[in-house]
C-alpha cells in the first residue's frame, strides 16, 4: 500500500434488529464533514466507505478480523506515526 487509507462506513445504513429505521456512525459523519472542509486534506489519502455489516473484508485483509472496527486510518507501508495507536475500539458498537 502506497498511500495512507480512511476507511469510512457508508451512511444511512440498516441495522436488521430495528426494522425500517436508518442510521450512521457518528464518528464517520465528524470525519466527512473535515474531508469536505478541507478538501486538500482528503487528497492526501485514499478514502474507502464501506457497507456496515461485518465481516468488513477490505479491512480485515488488512489489519485483521479483530480490528473491523471504523472509522479505521492505516498507514501506508513503511510509515510511521508519532502518535501512539489506540489498541481498543472507539466505538464497540459500530
Amino acid at each position: 500500500m502506497t498511500r495512507d487509507r480512511l476507511f469510512l462506513l457508508r451512511p444511512n445504513f440498516e441495522d436488521p434488529a430495528y426494522p425500517g429505521r436508518r442510521f450512521y456512525c457518528w464518528h464517520c459523519a465528524l470525519i466527512e464533514g473535515l474531508l469536505a472542509s478541507f478538501p486538500a486534506l482528503a487528497e492526501k489519502f485514499d478514502v474507502e466507505r464501506i457497507a456496515w455489516p461485518k465481516p468488513r473484508q477490505a479491512v480485515i485483509e488488512l489489519v485483521g478480523e479483530e480490528n473491523q472496527w471504523l472509522p479505521l486510518l492505516v498507514l501506508a507501508d513503511g510509515t510511521t506515526s508519532p502518535h501512539q495507536m489506540c489498541s481498543f475500539p472507539i466505538a464497540p458498537h459500530i
